[in-house]
């Protein structure tokens, strides 16, 4: 009997379950050299090198990683992967899939990290490999090693910003990109997002406690401009600009703010109480 454990992170963010689907087969020697990366397009390398997957083995990979440790039945495979609408010849289709997705996942020693479990109509497959094999899981165990530097030395604090901006770089677009439409990938993409979030507000503190505004505003102005609509990261942002003494464009910033939340219906206290502080020049920030 194939034998499983689960990978911790030493720190949980807050509503974040860093344990969450990171398992390892302890049962077998499992691939290094094989490398799946799901913060952008869904894309396998093997000793570097891109492995090309079509459509379907990149639907049905993502589906593997999402429930990456678990046993996914077949059947439930066949409507993720096809969306509801599969043909009367998909369960035989979706096992040639899963011989070439073993393939493309074999590495040096001729073993891939995908297992059939059972047979029959009670047949499904498990994507077993170490947390640090799949980008996502990196950045969120990056995350984890960062926090707990936030509240110590300076030293440790500098250490902290370099691994959140070594978590942020493994990002190459929106998370699971190719499949960002179907629902099996919805909740991750969610989970994934707001965590890149939580890690952009991080940094930008991190920066400020240490008293470099001015990274942080360089951090923080394109985060605003890719997501324009995040409060936090835009309040964030005029602190910043504020702290670099440029007064007028932190106001503008809570301003543009408040025009764009206000379009859809959202009312803003806090950005808006800030932009009064701002404009008073009553705003106290970390020197």
């Amino acid at each position: 009997m194939e034998n499983a454990s689960k990978i911790s992170g030493s720190v949980q963010p807050e509503g974040i379950d860093l344990t969450r689907s990171c398992y390892v087969d302890t049962g077998r020697v499992l691939d290094m050299e094989i490398e799946l990366e799901v913060l952008g397009p869904v894309q396998v390398r093997r000793d570097g090198a891109r492995v090309r997957l079509g459509p379907r083995l990149v639907a049905l990979l993502s589906v593997l990683v999402v429930e990456l440790g678990r046993a996914v039945p077949a059947n439930r495979l066949v409507d993720m992967v096809w969306s509801g609408g599969a043909p009367d010849a998909a369960p035989a289709t979706l096992r040639s899939h899963v011989s070439h997705l073993r393939r493309a996942l074999r590495g040096a020693h001729g073993t891939a990290p995908l297992t059939t479990l059972g047979n029959g109509h009670g047949v499904g497959y498990r994507l077993d490999v170490r947390a640090e094999q799949v980008d996502a899981r990196r950045f969120e165990l990056t995350y984890a090693q960062a926090r707990p530097l936030l509240t110590g030395t300076a030293g440790d604090r500098e250490r902290a910003v370099r691994l959140l901006r070594d978590a942020l770089e493994m990002w190459r677009g929106p998370a699971f990109a190719d499949v960002a439409d179907r629902p099996f990938a919805l909740p991750e993409i969610a989970r994934l997002g707001a965590l890149r979030r939580a890690v952009r507000r991080t940094l930008a503190e991190a920066l400020s406690t240490l008293g470099r505004h001015g990274e942080a505003v360089g951090e923080l102005a394109g985060h605003v401009a890719e997501d324009p609509y995040d409060e936090g990261l835009r309040r964030q942002l005029a602190v910043a600009l504020y702290a670099e003494h440029r007064t007028d464009e932190a106001a503008q910033v809570c301003r543009d703010g408040l025009r764009l939340l206000r379009e859809r219906g959202i009312e803003a206290p806090d950005l808006h109480s800030l932009q009064l502080t701002i404009l008073r020049r009553e705003l106290a920030v970390p020197r």
